[in-house]
């Protein structure tokens, strides 16, 4: 019981490590308008290629991946809710 309980603990622990757990797994690279929106309000530079995951809990909450010609991304959470965006918190994945 006491090894179980352990393992169950760990378990919890190590979830709550991974990176983007909010996000889904997929990455979406279809044009989204409201996400241009948000990118061109604020300006984004080296932001002409990107990728998108949606938020799990939260509607109008994205992960963006943006890069100018697709060797290196950059990473930021975008609400279509508020218009905001800023550089992620913690990264998923560094891709050059």
């Amino acid at each position: 019981m006491k090894y179980a309980l352990i393992t169950l603990l760990l378990g919890f622990f190590a979830a709550g490590c991974q990176d983007n757990v909010q996000y889904e797994a997929d990455w979406h690279s279809e044009n989204h308008r409201l996400i241009n929106d948000v990118i061109a309000k604020h300006q984004v530079p080296n932001c002409g290629m990107y990728r998108y995951k949606n938020s799990t809990n939260i509607s109008t909450e994205y992960l963006l991946r943006c890069s100018k010609l697709g060797s290196t991304w950059l990473e930021y959470t975008l609400s279509i809710g508020t218009g905001d965006i800023s550089t992620a918190r913690f990264p998923s994945t560094k891709y050059n």
